[in-house]
């Protein structure tokens, strides 16, 4: 980057390499600061699904040790729990939350771009 800023400063106005520096220096950055507030969501949300989807495994793997205990009740209250935690996060997911956190990578990319 302090390359092309350099080979900038020569071609053209030494004010066009540094507007070009400071915007590349600020878009790389934020970028990843947008990247990992996202990523933290569907980190979220990748625990809620493994832990619903270890909970049909073990029930389906273990279904004769519940039987015998009758323990079939524990295991669809825990499935159930397991299944509204799930529901909960993919509405969370759905919302404007979200939503607003997809849209910004671009907007975040446009304005640092635009005012640089």
């Amino acid at each position: 980057m302090l390359t092309a800023a350099t080979y900038l400063a020569g071609a053209l106005e030494p004010w066009v390499a540094l507007i070009v520096f400071i915007t590349i220096g600020s878009y790389i950055p934020l970028t990843i600061i947008v990247t990992e507030w996202r990523g933290n969501f569907r980190r979220d949300m990748n625990r809620t699904e493994n832990a619903r989807s270890a909970r049909v495994t073990d029930a389906l793997l273990n279904w004769e040790t519940v039987k015998y205990f009758t323990n079939e009740q524990l295991e669809q209250d825990k499935y159930g729990e397991a299944i509204d935690q799930y529901q909960v996060r993919m509405q969370l997911d759905r919302s404007l939350k979200t939503r607003a956190s997809v849209a910004a990578q671009p907007v975040q990319a446009l304005c640092t771009l635009w005012l640089g």
